[in-house]
């Protein structure tokens, strides 16, 4: 009762970090918000620690002329990507979908397969709520295929191999 009364407590959970009155959050935080938070007011190496992800995020975001398998796109990288690769397909998703892990290993397949004919793409659309706003992802995972910028068909399911390989084939001659 005297932390709650010290922190002024009135509905849970709140988060206060290290005493620090300002760090006060209230309500389920999203996982990355609260992460940040922990090491903004629990850490002296914050900005380090910031520097080196901002880095490693970077990295992970660049787009690649060849692609031996599925490019990371983010809200910032996407039109660039979709400017970028003649045929692109991205495979729409989440973290927690479990239709989502079914395509996975499919998508990297493809991507292997028809390498230098079409870049895949992958997109948390949790993390990336821009992008899937503007193309009303609303059911994952969807796969939005683009030619030449233009998104040109949209598939939503889970689709086994030989059908997503089928409508892939309609826009693109296989070597």
């Amino acid at each position: 009762m005297d932390l709650a009364r010290q922190f002024n407590v009135s509905s849970v959970p709140q988060q206060v970090i290290n005493g620090d009155m300002s760090s006060i959050s209230i309500g389920v935080q999203p996982e990355a918000k609260f992460v940040d938070d922990v090491l903004r007011y629990g850490s002296s190496r914050y900005a380090k620690i910031m520097e080196a992800e901002e880095a490693k995020r970077a990295l992970a975001e660049r787009l690649v002329d060849a692609p031996t398998g599925p490019v990371i796109l983010t809200d910032r990288n996407f039109d660039q990507a979709v400017r970028k690769y003649p045929m692109l397909v991205v495979d729409c998703w989440a973290e927690w979908c479990g239709p989502c892990k079914m395509v996975a290993p499919v998508i990297e397949a493809l991507a292997r397969d028809y390498r230098g004919q079409i870049v895949f793409g992958k997109l948390d659309v949790d993390h990336n709520r821009g992008v899937a706003g503007r193309y009303q992802i609303m059911s994952i995972p969807t796969l939005l295929i683009f030619k030449e910028g233009h998104l040109v068909d949209t598939k939503i399911g889970a689709l086994p191999r030989h059908a997503l390989e089928e409508v892939l084939l309609k826009y693109v001659k296989r070597r």
